[in-house]
């Protein structure tokens, strides 16, 4: 028989003995093949990326900055003596809020990516730009120069790309006893996978 056979295990003395394969009847020019839809509960980072959120860096702001306006522009009073623990803290909740306004933010999406690489320059934005008028000419005149074209603009972009990616990296890599924040901020933005899979 050249078709597929269903098997299963049977409740006899060899565990490992076949029982007999059911009929198969497919009608003309269908396959005998069964197909199975699986479900896995996996995050969809493609629908992730489509939230942007905004990200404080405090890699960008100093411990000297942060204590200068924490002593010049923060009054670390309590507004009464008579305040009890919870009142304490809703207070130094606000305050510590104020600290935190003054740190700088970039957009980023929803699974902790970056818009923008950190290696990006306006250099590479313009080839980027070129790189994209080429495709779009390409989408709206079809030809086989205007692919060559955007093919040539794809690859000087994407040459750029890894050129300035690669400087990046090593800089990170050989500051890293220096700035160990910034090279480990870049290892977890780069991990595929955020979350672990849901039971």
């Amino acid at each position: 028989d050249t078709f597929p056979r269903l098997h299963k295990l049977s409740r006899g003395k060899n565990p490992l003995s076949p029982a007999p394969a059911p009929p198969m009847s497919s009608p003309l020019g269908k396959s005998d093949h069964t197909c199975l839809v699986v479900n896995l509960g996996v995050s969809n980072s493609s629908a992730l990326k489509n939230e942007i959120v905004q990200k404080q860096l405090w890699s960008k702001i100093s411990l000297e900055d942060i204590l200068e306006y924490s002593v010049t522009n923060i009054d670390w009073g309590y507004t009464s003596d008579d305040l009890d623990v919870e009142g304490m803290l809703k207070e130094l909740n606000v305050k510590l809020i104020k600290i935190c306004d003054i740190v700088p933010t970039d957009p980023f999406y929803e699974n902790n990516v970056p818009l923008k690489s950190p290696w990006s320059s306006s250099a590479l934005k313009r080839k980027q730009k070129l790189k994209n008028d080429a495709w779009k000419n390409f989408d709206c005149n079809p030809s086989s120069e205007n692919f060559s074209h955007a093919m040539s603009r794809q690859q000087i972009y994407e040459d750029e790309n890894f050129r300035l990616k690669l400087n990046y990296e090593r800089k990170l890599a050989s500051h890293v006893k220096d700035n160990s924040k910034a090279f480990y901020s870049y290892l977890r933005n780069k991990r595929l996978l955020k979350s672990g899979v849901p039971e």
